[in-house]
């Protein structure tokens, strides 16, 4: 009896070990699968991105060299803004003269183009040798100014210390 008993629980432990072979057989096989599938997804992923990015750059290059070959046949040059031209109209100016100091014409230069300038007369000249005249009066009516309040300055200490 003994050997009876011994032999249901020797086959109930093999069934028991089967069908846990079994099922690790089985997790196993569903995990192989799933590694195949995701390897196959990421693949077809990989395969979709590269195609996608071939086409961006065949369509760049096909923009860029539609770009080139239309700037090339047109001949335009792009658009551009010429600031020189204020710089560059005629405007009037008239000069102070005197029989001095002021009798002598002036000449004027701006970045290597001349010109001399009449006193006493009407005159057209380049707007930026006009400019340069004012830029060169202001100056002068600086200078002028710092000149007589240096002296009021002298003046003033020079009586405080009593020295003249």
């Amino acid at each position: 009896m003994g050997d009876t008993k011994n032999n249901a629980a020797a086959t109930q432990t093999a069934n028991g070990a089967e069908q846990a072979y079994d099922f690790e057989e089985y997790f196993a096989k569903k995990l192989a699968e799933a590694e195949e599938k995701i390897n196959k997804q990421t693949e077809e992923a990989a395969k979709t991105a590269n195609e996608i990015i071939e086409n961006a750059k065949a369509e760049a290059e096909k923009i860029i060299g539609g770009a080139k070959e239309q700037s090339q046949t047109s001949g335009e040059q792009p658009e551009t803004v010429d600031t020189d031209d204020y710089l560059e109209e005629r405007v009037s100016v008239k000069l102070f003269k005197d029989n001095d100091k002021y009798s002598q014409d002036v000449f004027v230069s701006v970045n290597g183009e001349n010109c001399v300038i009449k006193r006493g007369k009407t005159v057209l000249v380049k707007r930026k040798h006009a400019l340069a005249l004012n830029q060169s009066e202001a100056q002068d009516n600086y200078a002028a100014d710092m000149k007589e309040l240096y002296a009021r300055e002298y003046e003033t200490k020079s009586r405080r210390y009593d020295i003249e």
